[in-house]
């Protein structure tokens, strides 16, 4: 059976991004690097990073997902 709606990719990553923003946890960067072969942890934060910030509507935030216009100190990954 044929969907009836067409999928919505930016739809899709701003529920992912509500998801992790209302997650308790911090992403293993290390195990990510590894399983997606990215050469380091660090770039693979950075790639998670430019992501989350792609759309506007949020920013990673001591490695948390918040809210663009959430008030923080440092905007610090």
């Amino acid at each position: 059976m044929a969907p009836s709606k067409s999928f919505d990719a930016e739809a899709a990553l701003d529920y992912l991004l509500l998801l992790i923003s209302n997650s308790e946890f911090k992403p293993d960067f290390h195990a990510t690097a590894v399983a997606a072969e990215i050469a380091s942890a660090n770039n693979a934060q950075k790639k998670f990073k430019k992501i989350v910030e792609q759309g506007g509507k949020y920013k990673l935030v001591k490695g948390k997902v918040v809210a663009a216009d959430a008030e923080e100190d440092e905007d610090e990954a």
